[in-house]
């Protein structure tokens, strides 16, 4: 048996009417719920300066030595000194330790504008991740 066209048209619309009678159905239900949700999630600009006021004390207290330890946001000092300003030369060793990689990269800066980066990925397994801190930094050694 042999489709025509208008067989295909047919199903098509078909297809198509009870994709929207799903979407409006959809629309009709969850939408007031999903709204319902994102208005708790809506910031107006009072409500953005206190939260951006409570995070600053908090990495205040973080970085003093006297509240470190009860501090929310427990935040180390980097002691860098000064800002690059791009007469740098040499090589740089950088760590980055994410959520579930550790990557590695050397980084080597020449007097001329140019910038010669080796990298190396290092996944880190979950066990690892979520145990004691002695535990991952023996399997980062």
């Amino acid at each position: 048996m042999q489709t025509t066209q208008s067989q295909i048209r047919v199903t098509t619309d078909k297809k198509k009417l009870l994709l929207d009678a799903r979407r409006d159905l959809f629309s009709l239900t969850l939408f007031p719920t999903i709204e319902k949700v994102l208005e708790s999630l809506r910031l107006d600009d009072e409500k953005l300066r206190q939260i951006m006021q409570l995070l600053e004390q908090e990495m205040d207290a973080g970085l003093s030595p006297a509240t470190h330890k009860s501090a929310d946001v427990k935040m180390f000092p980097t002691y860098v000194r000064n800002i690059a300003d791009g007469s740098e030369t040499g090589q740089v060793l950088a760590l980055d330790l994410g959520g579930t990689n550790f990557r590695v990269l050397l980084v080597t800066l020449s007097p001329q504008p140019r910038i010669d980066l080796k990298s190396k990925i290092f996944v880190i397994p979950q066990s690892i991740m979520l145990g004691p801190g002695v535990n991952l930094f023996r399997h980062l050694a």
